[in-house]
């Protein structure tokens, strides 16, 4: 049974496919919509563009059909009529309502534009904090199975020197504790790695079958950047402070765009051919023509149009408000998020000096046990101290990582 479940677990990890965070993050771009999901957003705005611009054109339309005129009492004047027209309207000025209302949907335009680009970049973030928390736990996993491998050698040498008579069942105890200990750690941390690997496979649209074999490091790498300049670089491309300046230059447009469609407007209006009975200019059954040049003025609708300036202008103070804020709270937040980013890097830097210090120790106390000078209580405590210490170099590398990915986002840059 034991080799049927070995032989299981090797097929499983012969079948697993290896992925580095290049190679899942091209998954991802091929596979997950939210992308193909922004780019219709952008097709729906290019087309209501078109949409506008077709009002800088005449419309064309023709009738077509047939007339029968009825009089009961003068059947005289009873006749049937081909009717043929071609008619012609054209908005030649409307104080630049159309062009305002076409600025405002090319404001959102760019604004969409710009989401696709970040999206793909919060794809890209999104994707690598995950990469780096299934990699904690990966390099975790690794970590307690080293140590039950070298608790093994442990309890070799204690129980070689409780047979000597040199230490007593208490020494045995405290190792087969630390084992049960690591093992309890182990399951806990393999759920979790599990987990982990879930949620990669629901970014990247990996089938849940598929067994992911997750490749590569924790890196750290040092750079310098400051404050000013991330607060600098946030005025300019922090996304959510572009969206709400979009919006809000949008609105300016939409308000004007509205005010102007209470001003008169300027139109060109024509017609030819066969005209209707009831339309008829002429006696005579004829081609029939009519040019006009028409100043519309409107003069009362009920406040419709007054009211739809009003809301856009609500809308507008309203969003020149939240872009107020939101800059006071960008600031807030990047200003906190560099400092946390800074003392989590000071914690890492000597956490790994720590390391090399424990290992240090860990050595010198493994050679005074053997010497006879340590006790198997402080061999045990050298070696948990040890773990402690290449634990901490594993979660405070992954916490500066997610730091400086959130640094990224709040200020559209990447470190």
């Amino acid at each position: 049974m034991r080799i049927f479940f070995i032989l299981i677990l090797s097929i499983q990890y012969t079948l697993a496919k290896d992925y580095d965070f290049k190679s899942l993050y091209k998954v991802a771009q091929e596979r997950n919509p939210i992308i193909q999901d922004k780019e219709l957003e952008l097709k729906e705005i290019d087309s209501e563009i078109k949409s506008i611009k077709s009002d800088y054109y005449p419309k064309l339309h023709a009738i077509i059909g047939s007339e029968k005129r009825i009089a009961p009492d003068e059947a005289s004047v009873e006749s049937n009529k081909a009717v043929g027209e071609l008619r012609v309207d054209y908005n030649l000025y409307q104080f630049g309502a159309t062009k305002k209302k076409l600025d405002a949907l090319k404001e959102e335009q760019k604004q969409k534009k710009r989401l696709i680009n970040f999206t793909q970049e919060e794809l890209k973030r999104s994707l690598m904090a995950l990469y780096f928390e299934v990699l904690s736990h990966k390099k975790h996993k690794e970590l307690i199975l080293e140590e039950l491998k070298y608790n093994q050698k442990l309890k070799k040498q204690v129980q070689s020197k409780r047979e000597q008579g040199l230490v007593g069942r208490a020494d045995v105890l405290e190792i087969e504790m630390r084992e049960a200990t690591l093992k309890n750690t182990l399951l806990k941390v393999t759920e979790e790695y599990q987990h982990g690997l879930d949620k990669l496979r629901k970014l990247t649209f990996v089938s849940h079958n598929q067994e992911i074999n997750i490749l590569g490091s924790l890196p750290h790498v040092h750079f310098s950047t400051s404050l000013s300049d991330l607060l600098e670089s946030a005025l300019k491309r922090n996304n959510e402070l572009l969206n709400i300046n979009s919006k809000t230059l949008a609105l300016e447009y939409e308000t004007d765009s509205s005010f102007s469609k209470r001003l008169p407007s300027l139109k060109l209006m024509g017609r030819y051919g066969r005209m209707r009975i009831d339309e008829t200019y002429t006696s005579n059954d004829s081609q029939e023509g009519l040019v006009g040049l028409y100043l519309e003025i409107p003069l009362f609708d009920g406040g419709k149009r007054f009211s739809k300036q009003a809301i856009n202008q609500a809308r507008l103070e309203r969003s020149k408000l939240k872009l107020k804020s939101t800059k006071h709270n960008l600031e807030i937040d990047l200003t906190h998020r560099f400092e946390k980013f800074q003392n989590i890097h000071k914690l890492l830097d000597l956490s790994e000096t720590n390391l090399k210090k424990a290992k240090i120790y860990f050595n010198n106390v493994l050679s005074e046990y053997k010497r006879g000078v340590k006790n198997s209580l402080d061999l045990v405590s050298a070696r948990d101290r040890l773990y402690q210490f290449q634990l901490n170099v594993i979660n405070y590398n992954k916490d500066y990582q997610d730091s400086k990915l959130e640094l990224e986002r709040l200020s559209g840059i990447n470190l």
